[in-house]
């Protein structure tokens, strides 16, 4: 697992609504890991398609630390778009050498 590769959520409720609201690349849960949030993610993952792996609890420890209730998702890096970019199309200002001052 390449920590700069990717970015993870974890925790329960956390992994649940990120499987909701966008690219989940991987689910790993704790083995031994159950009730009704953890049968909710497994059910998310398997409806949009995102590979869950049932791991040992300490996998889990390593990749986040303490607090992640059993759960951890992956997901791909966010691709943050530059400011002058972001800036000239609010402004509608060529974006190379652009000054709004």
């Amino acid at each position: 697992m390449d920590a700069n590769s990717s970015e993870f959520i974890y925790g329960r409720w956390p992994v649940r609504e990120a499987l909701e609201a966008g690219p989940v690349s991987k689910i790993f849960i704790a083995r031994g890991a159950s009730g009704g949030p953890i049968d909710e993610i497994i059910s998310l993952a398997r409806k949009k398609n995102v590979s869950f792996h049932w791991t040992e609890r300490r996998k889990l420890d390593q990749m986040v630390g303490d607090g992640h209730q059993g759960v951890v998702a992956q997901t791909a890096p966010l691709d943050y778009a530059d400011y002058k970019t972001l800036l000239a199309e609010a402004t509608g200002s060529p974006s190379r050498g652009a000054c709004l001052l």
